[in-house]
């Protein structure tokens, strides 16, 4: 298990500082970027450019409505994910480019996302739920009580809130230099809604996907927990909070190690065992980096 290979005094002796831990090279190393093979190139500065003419998508209340009005969700999560996956290309094909092509609409992606009032799907608002209502009622229950609109006064975590930490994690890790050459207020933007939505509620509260408050643990575990985990490690500078974010994470994910089935499926289909299993993985591959 995860706790027993890193216990806390190992941890806390092993886990490298904020300031140190260097995962990948950034969009300042050109070496790394400028020795992408071509056809690798070719296709991310295909893809930032089809971005960079592109329109951000609207999100507007009563989309985000429209789930509790007719069930339907589709068109709230095909506007809202086109805006991470814009950010996405925008990024890759800017570190690939290295000339500040892409910069700007950068900037109004991580703006635009960071205005948002939530950044989960409309079906998931039952994460803003209380500890004591996640263990009174059951998933179905829980659903039942979701709100119209998301409560900003209660930060929840959902699988798209660790999508959209984490693509704004990675983003700030790579352009950080660039970012804040610009004005630093936008890192700062990112770090403050990073601690809001994610770095002090995922510490302070615990969510059904964590498995402290019972045993369902499911695939939401590892997805959930490598975003936290990039989160922590990246926008965190609060070493004694990130720390104690990775222990926790540790912790979660060893309930989900423990309960996974011998036989290796999934009850929720191939493709979220690719998630679940693939984030496993990512999640192992951080820890090694970050711990040595």
């Amino acid at each position: 298990m995860l706790t027993q290979i890193l216990s806390p005094d190992k941890l806390k002796a092993s886990l490298i500082p904020h300031d140190q831990w260097h995962p990948y090279p950034t969009a300042d190393e050109r070496d790394a970027w400028d020795s992408l093979p071509d056809r690798v190139r070719n296709a991310h500065l295909g893809r930032g450019e089809k971005a960079l003419n592109a329109q951000w998508s609207t999100l507007p209340a009563t989309e985000f409505m429209a789930y509790f009005r007719t069930g339907d969700y589709m068109d709230f999560q095909a506007a809202n994910f086109s805006r991470r996956h814009r950010l996405r290309d925008l990024v890759t094909a800017e570190c690939t480019e290295g000339k500040g092509r892409f910069l700007d609409e950068i900037i109004n992606g991580i703006w635009l996302l960071c205005e948002e009032s939530f950044w989960g799907l409309s079906p998931n608002t039952f994460v803003q739920a209380s500890e004591e209502d996640q263990v009174k009622y059951s998933n179905q229950q829980l659903q039942k009580i979701r709100t119209l609109l998301p409560d900003i006064s209660k930060p929840g975590f959902d699988l798209w809130v660790g999508e959209t930490a984490g693509v704004l994690a990675w983003t700030v890790y790579l352009l950080k230099n660039q970012l804040d050459a610009v004005t630093p207020l936008i890192t700062q933007r990112v770090q403050l809604e990073a601690e809001r939505r994610v770095l002090n509620p995922c510490l302070e509260r615990n969510f059904l996907w964590m498995g402290f408050l019972d045993q369902r643990v499911g695939n939401w575990n590892p997805w959930c927990n490598t975003n936290y985990l990039t989160t922590a490690l990246i926008l965190d500078t609060d070493e004694k909070r990130r720390a104690q974010a990775v222990e926790k994470i540790i912790q979660s994910l060893d309930l989900f190690i423990s309960h996974y089935k011998p036989d290796g499926g999934c009850d929720e289909g191939p493709s979220y065992w690719g998630r679940a299993s693939g984030c496993l993985f990512e999640a192992l591959e951080l820890l090694n980096s970050a711990t040595d």
